[in-house]
C-alpha cells in the first residue's frame, strides 16, 4: 500500500514538473504573439509594393528576398517600422526624380 501510494506521489511530482514546463511554453508564445505584426496586414502590404515595384518596370526579385528572410526570422515590430521608413523615403525619392524629369522635359519641349 506505502509502495502505491509512493508510485502515485512520484506521478503527481513528474505531472507538476511537465504542467511547468508547459507553462513557461505558454508564457514564451504568448510573448511573440505580443510583439508579432498583424501577418495579415504585412502579406497586403508586400503584394502592393511588389505589384508597384513590377508596374515600374523594376525587378521584383529583391522584393522576394526580402519577403523571404521575413518568412526565416523573427521580425519585430521596430523592423517593420524602419522599413516602412525605408520605403517612404525610397518611394519620394522616386517622386522627385519623377518631378525632376518632368521639368527637363518641358524645358526641353520632350513632351508630348
Amino acid at each position: 500500500m506505502i509502495e502505491d501510494t509512493n508510485k502515485i506521489l512520484a506521478a503527481i511530482a513528474e505531472l507538476r514538473t511537465d504542467v511547468a514546463e508547459l507553462r513557461g511554453e505558454v508564457i514564451a508564445v504568448r510573448a511573440r504573439g505580443d510583439v508579432q505584426p498583424d501577418l495579415r496586414l504585412l502579406g497586403q502590404q508586400m503584394a502592393v509594393i511588389m505589384k508597384e515595384t513590377a508596374s515600374n518596370g523594376h525587378d521584383i526579385r529583391q522584393v522576394i528576398a526580402a519577403i523571404n528572410q521575413f518568412a526565416r526570422k523573427r521580425v519585430t515590430p521596430g523592423e517593420i517600422e524602419a522599413i516602412h521608413g525605408d520605403l517612404d523615403k525610397h518611394h519620394m525619392g522616386n517622386l522627385d526624380h519623377e518631378a525632376r524629369i518632368r521639368r527637363i522635359e518641358v524645358e526641353l519641349n520632350l513632351t508630348t
